[in-house]
């Protein structure tokens, strides 16, 4: 795992937005058994903070302090809404 994130960090910006990379990338994360490490792919290969907090696998206190530590109040406050929602 660790080449292929060193793999990524040495490709260009202009590489990273090809269609072999957007074909390759999302495939590779599907692989990943560890809930953290797809969670880790996802965000440096672009992805927002929404998308790695829908990663299932990761308990609900892990992701809830992601969202506190990287989203607003406001996003933090909608994030946890529609969580609760989800559950009724």
């Amino acid at each position: 795992m660790a080449s292929t994130i060193a793999g990524f960090l040495t490709q260009s910006r202009a590489l990273r937005g090809s269609e072999f990379w957007n074909s390759h990338w999302p495939s590779l994360i599907n692989k990943v058994d560890d809930p953290y490490i797809r969670a880790i792919l996802l965000k440096i290969g672009g992805d927002n903070w929404e998308s790695v907090l829908e990663e299932e696998a990761i308990p609900l206190l892990d992701r809830v302090a992601i969202a506190m530590f990287h989203l607003s109040d406001k996003a933090v406050s909608l994030e946890l809404l529609s969580r609760s929602k989800a559950d009724l």
